[in-house]
């Protein structure tokens, strides 16, 4: 969290915009630490705020532009990453699904962490939404 405080820093006044510490790392939190997610995140709420520092109401709303960004998900898709969500594994099963998996990285709906060992998870903006939506599908059955 303390080296994308100090990313964020260096391209501009963040307390200014923001006001407080614990808006920002709300913010860093709802990206998963994903840079670029982080200063779009930023350049919607600058744009966005009528008065400084940005009120709640403005990060929600640009919190929620950055979460339609990523849906909606199709109900195949939202099975596999709430197991992804959940054991924080790739949950690969098969090479047939390589490609699937190549696109939620591409499109970081699972992000790759490496930390002592290299494990993943659901980027936070739509772990919500794909645990949700996950819990309302019927399971399917093998064969």
């Amino acid at each position: 969290m303390s080296r994308l405080t100090e990313l964020v820093a260096k391209r501009g006044d963040w307390q200014r915009l923001l006001g407080t510490k614990a808006a920002l790392e709300e913010l860093i939190l709802a990206t998963g630490g994903h840079l670029r997610d982080l200063i779009r995140l930023l350049q919607t709420v600058a744009i966005e705020a009528r008065s400084l520092p940005a009120d709640p109401s403005t990060r929600r709303s640009a919190l929620e532009r950055l979460r339609a960004q990523f849906t909606p998900i199709p109900d195949d898709d939202a099975r596999w990453l709430a197991e992804i969500a959940r054991s924080h594994d790739a949950e690969l099963g098969s090479l047939s699904k390589v490609g699937t998996l190549a696109r939620y990285f591409d499109s970081h709906l699972v992000l790759c962490y490496q930390n002592g060992r290299e494990w993943y998870d659901v980027h936070p903006i739509v772990r919500e939404v794909v645990l949700e939506q996950a819990a309302r599908q019927k399971p399917v059955a093998d064969g």
